[in-house]
């Protein structure tokens, strides 16, 4: 039987999601570089739809109330599809991790381009 999430609670529709902070850590030989996203927080789900992650394999794809879209799956790895801005993995017990974000991906590849030192300028210049 294929893992299947359910935020669907029959009386109610959806239930909230926890979302987790949202961040970059990377090593540095004095430490950790950390730069904040978005703090965790509790989403309201408006909308579910599935869609095809693999030839053989479809997952629900949640719009919540601020207008991103995430998968949720058990998988370790799972590539992020065009329409989803998120994935996210349940991990054992509770709670979630992410395994890719559009702004995770967006963020490294400014700083790939143009390094730390300026990404913090930029933030603090806001």
């Amino acid at each position: 039987m294929p893992f299947q999430l359910s935020f669907l609670d029959e009386s109610e529709g959806y239930r909230p999601i926890d979302l987790p902070r949202l961040e970059v850590v990377q090593k540095h030989p004095l430490g950790e570089i950390r730069h904040l996203i978005r703090d965790a927080s509790s989403q309201t789900i408006i909308r579910a739809d599935e869609i095809r992650v693999s030839p053989r394999k479809k997952l629900k794809l949640y719009e919540l109330a601020s207008g991103e879209k995430i998968l949720v799956t058990k998988k370790h790895k799972l590539s992020r599809p065009e329409a989803a801005d998120g994935v996210l993995q349940q991990k054992k017990g509770s709670g979630y991790r992410w395994l890719s974000h559009k702004s995770l991906e967006n963020l490294e590849s400014q700083i790939e381009e143009k390094g730390w030192k300026d990404i913090r300028n930029h933030c603090i210049a806001q």
